[in-house]
């Protein structure tokens, strides 16, 4: 249903873009802005990958009010983001669900603030209509379906650059300055301290490796076909077990049936799995001697760490999100004339997954071994 009430979206504002862009207002300048508004809900992995234009805007609008509006599940990604001033969170499930109270009294909260700048990092004509009726200030985003007539600030979609960029590119449209840091995780003594006391307690006092064989399950989309296939997982991970180096499983509740198939292949492997908060799975990964992972959100949190990692990917184009800026990072990806083939949380015209065929196991674990430094 949201993938329809999307694509309707889409429609409507290019038919009706050219009617609205004569009368924006194209002149306004942020120059004294006081008060900004970030807006990104859900997908925490894409969240994160607003953090360097969050520094950038920061930079740009050094004593400024930065409030950021996300989703339950996305906020504590950036909660100790000293960038932001306060996060507003929001059940994602009232946009889903388009629960017009719910949704109305969040616009009138949000008008009541009176922001001087909001900040769209959404695909959606809905909401840059939205955020145009609450918005009394300047409104910036992307233009995808034709949002562009009702922003004052606006960049162009473009897939061949990394997503991290085009939010970065928003930023800099309102006049900020190009950088070279990748993303930012802020992890607290108090996270840090309790993974540690926790892994030490289970006997993991070692480097670790970390796998997340799971992901793709956000509020508005679920995504099972990024996810390289168990069996190929299993094959995997066997291989990693002769290696005699701890395992560790991470993903979110979801992903438990995976793992618990995973676990039970050695005595060597620990499952916390749907155990661990953001905070915490990041100070894993951030500890950890190598992560293998889907295209999910560790990936994007190791990149903010720079820990060494083998990402895997399938139908999902890996210059758009793939590893921001992470040297120590490895891509897998298949060798198949129809991939990337994803877009908007849908496959086109896939029939039988060929993407996944063309992924070996064994091709990872020699990988796997380069990072690890086992090359003989």
């Amino acid at each position: 249903m949201p993938f329809m009430i999307e694509n309707l979206s889409s429609l409507a504002g290019r038919a009706i873009s050219p009617l609205i862009s004569p009368f924006k207002n194209r002149t306004k300048r942020p120059q004294k802005v006081k008060k900004i508004l970030v807006v990104k809900i859900w997908a925490t992995g894409e969240v994160l990958l607003t953090t360097p234009a969050l520094r950038t805007l920061r930079r740009l609008f050094p004593n400024a009010e930065i409030n950021y509006l996300t989703g339950i599940r996305s906020s504590p990604i950036i909660a100790t983001n000293p960038n932001i001033n306060r996060i507003l969170t929001v059940d994602e499930s009232i946009f889903i669900s388009l629960n017009p109270i719910k949704i109305m009294q969040l616009m009138l909260d949000i008008r009541k603030q009176d922001y001087d700048l909001c900040i769209l990092f959404h695909h959606s004509f809905a909401f840059a209509l939205i955020f145009r009726i609450i918005c009394s200030g300047i409104l910036a985003g992307i233009n995808r379906r034709g949002e562009g007539a009702l922003l004052n600030y606006s960049t162009e979609y473009d897939e061949t650059i990394h997503q991290a960029d085009e939010y970065l590119n928003v930023v800099l449209s309102l006049g900020g300055k190009p950088e070279d840091k990748g993303l930012e995780i802020f992890l607290t003594e108090k996270v840090t301290n309790k993974v540690e006391k926790q892994l030490k307690d289970a006997g993991i006092s070692e480097k670790y490796i970390v796998i997340a064989p799971g992901g793709g399950d956000n509020p508005k989309t679920k995504m099972p076909n990024k996810l390289m296939p168990i069996n190929k997982w299993n094959a995997l991970v066997q291989k990693l077990c002769s290696l005699s180096i701890p395992i560790l499983i991470i993903g979110s509740k979801s992903d438990r049936k995976r793992a618990r198939i995973l676990a039970s292949l050695s005595s060597n492997i620990t499952d916390i799995t749907g155990k661990t908060t953001i905070p915490e799975v990041s100070a894993v990964i951030k500890c950890s001697r190598l992560l293998i992972t889907n295209d999910s959100l560790p990936l994007h949190i190791s990149s903010a760490f720079k820990t060494p990692t083998i990402v895997i990917f399938g139908p999902t184009n890996p210059v758009r999100y793939g590893p921001y800026k992470n040297d120590n990072s490895i891509i897998i990806s298949p060798r198949v004339k129809c991939a990337p083939c994803y877009r908007d949380g849908y496959l086109e015209n896939c029939v039988r997954m060929i993407c996944w065929e063309d992924i070996d196991p064994e091709e990872i674990m020699q990988f796997v071994k380069e990072k690890l430094n086992l090359v003989r």
